[in-house]
């Protein structure tokens, strides 16, 4: 029964000693993996990250911090995922058999463990490769009001952390330009499972967004080749839910 597992665990191993992985794997970006790290007003943020294979064969997802959990068909379970050391991005890369991968499905949340019992947490997308761009990405109907903070976060994909965009945000009403900037979007080591990342605070790095209503962000790539995704989080001060904002 192991053996499918085995001879997969293998080829991956073979691949990463070579460089980065084959067309036997889908890459696969989960946004935020977190472990008990705090956040303002006494929040404490933890995700937790389930995978279901629907496919009649195996499906290995790595890395992970055991391999015991993956292989088997038709089965749910939570992956045991590595989580990035303090101070450091939060986001990675997953690698998921390719010949499967359109048969296994992902389920990532993030919870504000300090409130538990108020809320379960909220859904955050786990991005697959088709849902990063070469083209700019517009983020619409983000909230401008006072009552809550605005994070974008912003990851590439392809450019080993050299990759550069420029963020625009925009009055949604009228489409006015309220301020740009750009940003870096750096790697650490292994690049194969770290994307490029910057995450800005819209609400403090744009003052003009304030007494506004609703919001556009835009977020192009400066750099030729880069391949990006991103997405807003918005962080209520009160109550520290949050609504992710997306593209679709």
């Amino acid at each position: 029964m192991r053996l499918p597992l085995l001879s997969a665990i293998l080829l991956f191993a073979t691949v990463l000693s070579a460089g980065p992985p084959s067309q036997e794997f889908e890459r696969v970006l989960l946004p935020i993996t977190s472990a008990n790290t705090p956040g303002a007003f006494g929040s404490l943020w933890s995700t937790e990250i389930w995978f279901r294979n629907d496919a009649d064969v195996p499906a290995v997802v790595f890395p992970l911090t055991t391999s015991e959990t993956t292989g088997t068909s038709h089965v749910t379970l939570p992956l045991a995922i590595f989580r990035p050391p303090a101070g450091q991005p939060p986001g990675q890369f997953v690698y998921v058999t390719r010949s499967v991968a359109e048969r296994v499905r992902f389920n990532l949340r993030v919870q504000d463990l300090s409130r538990r019992a108020d809320t379960w947490g909220t859904e955050v997308p786990v991005v697959r490769e088709s849902g990063f761009s070469h083209e700019a990405i517009s983020l619409i109907n983000v909230p401008a009001d006072d009552l809550f903070r605005l994070m974008l976060r912003v990851y590439e994909s392809d450019s080993a952390g050299q990759a550069r965009v420029r963020i625009d945000v925009f009055r949604q009403s009228s489409d006015e330009r309220l301020g740009t900037m750009e940003a870096a979007l750096p790697s650490r080591e292994p690049i194969i499972y770290n994307p490029g990342y910057a995450q800005l605070s819209i609400t403090d790095l744009f003052p003009s967004i304030h007494g506004q209503d609703r919001l556009r962000i835009t977020v192009t790539p400066t750099t030729p080749g880069a391949n990006i995704w991103a997405f807003v989080s918005v962080t209520n001060d009160d109550t520290q839910q949050v609504t992710t904002i997306t593209p679709q």
